[in-house]
């Protein structure tokens, strides 16, 4: 999965999840840029929203 980030009008990335919590533990993006990924429906959200979003285990039934 690649994640877009929008801040400002100006777009960053595509970063993988892992890169994407990495440059927030260093200051380099925020949680609460916007954030775009395909596989997620395409909606921009906050990118801790969509990383928590991720990070959420999945129940089949």
């Amino acid at each position: 999965m690649q994640i877009t980030i929008d801040r400002n009008g100006q777009h960053f990335g595509p970063y993988t999840p892992e890169k994407a919590t990495a440059h927030i533990a260093s200051g380099g993006l925020l949680a609460t840029d916007w954030a775009w990924a395909e596989e997620m429906g395409g909606e921009w959200k906050p990118l801790n929203e969509l990383l928590e979003t991720l990070q959420a285990p999945t129940t089949f039934m």
